[in-house]
């Protein structure tokens, strides 16, 4: 069952994040990737079933 709310987190290192919560039982939704917003991000779903959009602000998108 998935939960009805859903949390964006910035975090200093997307990817470790996601590792370290992939290793205490979350599942991946979308892997970690540079977002044409500027933001790298990546979205898990812990075993809970609230979705995580975990994401490091990397600068402005080249127009």
């Amino acid at each position: 069952m998935r939960a009805s709310q859903w949390f964006y987190l910035y975090v200093d290192d997307v990817d470790d994040v996601m590792a370290r919560a992939v290793a205490a039982g979350a599942t991946v939704e979308s892997p970690a990737e540079d977002a044409l917003w500027g933001d790298r991000m990546g979205i898990i779903v812990c075993p809970n079933g609230y979705r995580w959009s975990v994401a490091r602000w990397r600068g402005a998108a080249d127009s």
